[in-house]
């Protein structure tokens, strides 16, 4: 039986947002925006690690690990961590073969399968195969699905769509 922990809507973001932020403002504000609205930002620990470890490797990014604390912080992002579900999920992905556009990218499904496992609304990335990639009906079947998965303008649209529906 399917129980979401989290009680508002959710967008989680994949590292490449992260990134995406520091280094460009008006991503950020789309993100601002989605709080303002009440959504709830959430990322993966494996999310998490991959950020930083990433940053940790780039000589020219150690500023960033700073600024990466900061959104944390400032957009009270809340960190999921591995469950019953996120297990079978990432199971059914991996010996899934019926859309191999993201079969190599086992951290990528990592990420996606922890989207999935708690009921997110949206999951951010600019990897266009995570936006394009199909979950396995064997997911389906057991009712979770994919979130809507866009990249920051994607979500910017779909904001502006839906603020003009409520009035």
């Amino acid at each position: 039986m399917k129980k979401s922990i989290l009680k508002q809507d959710t967008i989680f973001l994949d590292s490449c947002v992260f990134f995406t932020s520091i280094k460009e403002e008006r991503c950020r504000k789309v993100l601002d925006r989605a709080i303002n609205q009440n959504f709830r930002i959430v990322t993966s620990i494996t999310v998490l690690g991959e950020t930083l470890t990433e940053m940790l490797r780039q000589d020219e990014t150690v500023g960033n690990v700073d600024q990466f604390i900061s959104l944390l912080k400032e957009w009270d992002v809340i960190t999921l961590y591995p469950n019953d579900v996120l297990s079978q999920i990432c199971y059914e992905m991996g010996l899934d073969t019926s859309d191999n556009r993201i079969t190599n990218q086992i951290t990528d499904r990592v990420h996606l399968g922890y989207a999935i496992s708690y009921d997110c609304n949206y999951f951010i990335t600019d990897d266009d195969a995570i936006q394009r990639y199909r979950i396995p009906a064997r997911i389906e079947k057991i009712d979770y699905h994919k979130p809507d998965t866009l990249n920051l303008i994607g979500l910017r649209d779909a904001m502006q769509k839906n603020q003009m529906k409520r009035k």
